[in-house]
């Protein structure tokens, strides 16, 4: 049995913990616990959407896998005693302790990755480095039994924009363009359609969420939209 506890909290980013645990739940024999500094709801930061935590910081004392997403909530907790001494103790037996986003700032605030490489998202590099952590702008860092992710939409982006067709951008520096007008043109049109499906797969994985049981996973039509957004522009690129 691999036991992971994923630490939520108020002003939470939902994704950043509903990503990871979705993968994380098929591996078999996994008990997943949601810890809060108290057991019951904690409330997304954009949306009106809440997770409860079934268990609080005093009832876990163990793990194999420490997750801790990132929100706007990190900010107040990075000088919460009770929460950076919890996951000082988990991970003291944990085999991996992992962050998504900014919830690497509560690892730096508690001293596990003190003088270590580290990622967070980007507006937060200056804090990060402030906590005794060294940041990088690499999107996934490892170091030893820490792996630090710098964010889902920020992953997101960057892989679409390094998908971007090339040959159109080519032609516009050779004709003179600046790297700004090659963007504008030319990547940012070709990348619109793959963000535009992610908005709509977490708007209806949002709504399933509040209005079923719970997320129940990747939807039907934010990745329908995308399939075929996608064929009509490598259709007008073939033209």
């Amino acid at each position: 049995t691999m036991k992971i506890a994923a630490f939520i909290f108020d002003g939470i980013t939902t994704l950043d913990v509903v990503g990871p645990l979705q993968v994380l739940s098929r591996v078999p024999g996994v008990t997943i616990k949601m810890v809060g500094k108290k057991a019951g709801p904690v409330t997304d930061r954009d949306i009106p959407l809440q997770l409860v935590a079934d268990s609080s910081i005093n009832d876990v004392t163990e793990a194999d896998i420490l997750l801790v997403p990132g929100g706007l909530g990190t900010r107040g907790l990075v000088k919460d005693e009770a929460v950076l001494d919890w996951i000082r103790h988990i991970d003291k037996g944990s085999k991996w302790t992992t962050s998504v986003c900014t919830g690497s700032l509560l690892l730096a605030a508690s001293g596990i990755i003190n003088g270590l490489k580290s990622t967070t998202h980007w507006a937060a590099a200056d804090m990060l480095n402030s906590l005794g952590a060294t940041y990088t702008s690499e999107r996934v860092v490892e170091q030893g039994k820490y792996i630090m992710a710098a964010g889902v939409l920020g992953r997101l982006f960057a892989d679409a924009s390094e998908n971007a067709a090339n040959h159109e951008r080519a032609c516009l520096r050779l004709a003179g363009a600046s790297p700004i007008q090659c963007f504008l043109y030319v990547t940012l049109p070709s990348i619109i359609p793959q963000l535009l499906s992610y908005t709509l797969y977490r708007w209806e994985n949002n709504i399933r969420a509040a209005s079923v049981l719970g997320v129940v996973g990747a939807g039907g039509l934010g990745q329908m939209l995308s399939y075929h957004m996608g064929l009509v522009g490598t259709n007008r690129r073939a033209i």
